[in-house]
């Protein structure tokens, strides 16, 4: 009998690809298939409380801590084949018939010979024509920006290549030319990231939720404020690594009024008070029909989790690839985004460091007194996403490939 295995490989440098790897596999496995996940030990027992397939590997992003991809991710070639061999050890082991792989740069190779199922954000991709962190108006730092990633992507295929080479695969020029697999599916939708026609081989699936995040996180108040706006506070990476820009964005808050419910994410903070709920993940079922705004990193599953609510985002990011979505979101009508005309380069504290108070304070004043504008910006993006069922498309691909 033909193999019904699958091997996920999500990049788990963040858990939103872990937990769309843990929505795929409960997805297949509802079809009768047997899935397993590659994952960095560090998140495997996080994984295995909720898939039991769950299978530890080296990862990129492990040695240097940080969640996007930086010098410390492709600094050292041997470190890269390291994570290589442990993803092929994996594939041998399981004998798996397809690899889906999510966000990650080395299971082209791993995978050879077998169909891989990639799945990305669009800006991400070799496609894409934008800037990382622009919008598309004309400016020096814009330019300079181009020419930081660029060098970049060539200085990490610069690390891959002789893994590749080592294996008779041709040599890439930049390293998200790895991202492309047999079949390259985005994770949103073109009416809101304004993608050009794309090639064969691409297509938008919308988003892809995984509803163990309402087994992990608890319920918020019941009570919203008594008239107070209430207002959400996504994400664990919006701190500095001290909390202070976090503590700072609460105070700011609370100073206009809001009743504030904070997901704080993974190792983050709990603390409950008269307007603040803190916790580590709250659940979104629960939670996001109950706020009116939310402030956001800004990246792509949490972003479109508001637009499937219908709730304005403001994005603050920390990285460029959360500005771009941001910018998006603004040009949609969808949010708003402060983002500074910063050339990133590579730096933790780079994005928040450059991210004004005061600015962040009008810009929340201004949203909060006019929520009532972005309605039927989302309710026309919110009809658009309905045309998009990911599951399903998933699932029929891989019973064809099958």
């Amino acid at each position: 009998m033909a193999s019904t295995r699958i091997l996920l490989l999500p990049n788990t440098n963040t858990l939103s690809h872990l937990a769309q790897a843990l929505a795929i596999a409960e997805w297949l496995e509802d079809l009768g298939l047997e899935c397993h996940i590659g994952l960095a030990k560090a998140r495997q027992v996080w994984g295995a409380r909720f898939f039991r397939r769950c299978h530890g590997i080296e990862e990129l992003w492990e040695h240097s801590g940080v969640p996007f991809p930086g010098l410390g991710w492709f600094s050292n070639p041997d470190r890269v084949e390291r994570c290589l061999r442990s993803q092929e050890q994996l594939r041998q082991q399981l004998q798996p018939a397809i690899v889906i792989g999510i966000f990650d740069f080395l299971c082209k190779a791993s995978a050879r010979g077998l169909p891989l199922v990639s799945i990305n954000g669009f800006c991400m991709l070799p496609v894409y024509e934008g800037v990382l962190g622009f919008d598309e108006s004309d400016r020096p730092e814009r330019r300079r920006q181009v020419q930081i990633l660029d060098r970049f992507w060539r200085f990490a295929a610069r690390a891959i290549n002789p893994s590749l080479e080592k294996r008779g695969l041709a040599p890439v020029v930049k390293a998200p030319d790895m991202l492309m697999g047999d079949f390259n599916l985005i994770c949103e939708i073109p009416e809101v990231c304004d993608a050009p026609a794309l090639p064969a081989g691409y297509d938008f699936i919308g988003p892809i939720f995984w509803n163990g995040w309402d087994k992990v996180g608890v319920s918020p108040p019941g009570e919203t404020g008594s008239g107070r706006p209430t207002i959400l506070l996504n994400s664990g990476s919006l701190p500095l690594p001290d909390g202070a820009f976090l503590q700072r964005l609460i105070e700011r808050l609370l100073s206009l009024g809001a009743c504030v419910w904070v997901n704080s994410g993974e190792g983050g903070i709990s603390e409950t008070t008269d307007r603040v709920f803190c916790r580590p993940f709250l659940s979104p079922h629960e939670t996001m029909q109950r706020v009116d705004l939310v402030v956001c990193r800004g990246g792509v599953s949490a972003c479109y989790q508001n637009l499937c609510h219908a709730v304005p985002s403001l994005v603050l990011p920390t990285q460029p690839e959360q500005a771009t979505n941001g910018i998006q979101l603004q040009k949609h009508g969808c949010g708003r985004v402060v983002a500074p005309p910063l050339v990133f380069t590579g730096g933790v504290r780079e994005y928040p460091a450059a991210i004004d108070d005061q600015t962040v304070t009008a810009t929340l004043r201004e949203m909060l007194s006019g929520l009532d504008a972005y309605r039927p910006h989302l309710q026309r993006v919110g009809r658009a996403l309905r045309r998009y069922d990911a599951q399903s498309f998933l699932c029929k691909l891989v019973g064809d490939l099958l």
